[in-house]
């Protein structure tokens, strides 16, 4: 249940709860190994009100920063 939503939370919380809750060690999204290990992060939101972001480095250690979808993109205006 960690990523389930949370009653009364809007897409946007959810969003922001999900990348932090996937960058905790305790879910294991987020690996670190020798020569090996996460070394991206992409965060896709789909719908009405699409968004997609990236961080360039695992997401423990690396804000993840909104990537411009292009008008129409999913239903947005």
């Amino acid at each position: 249940g960690a990523l389930v939503p949370e009653p009364g939370e809007d897409a946007s919380g959810w969003l922001d709860r999900s990348s932090r809750v996937l960058a905790d060690h305790e879910y294991g999204a987020c690996l670190h190994g020798e020569g090996f290990g996460t070394r991206s992060f992409t965060r896709i939101r789909t719908g009405t009100e699409p968004a997609v972001a990236f961080a360039d480095g695992p997401p423990c250690e690396t804000p993840s920063e909104s990537v411009s979808l292009p008008d129409g993109f999913g239903g947005s205006s």
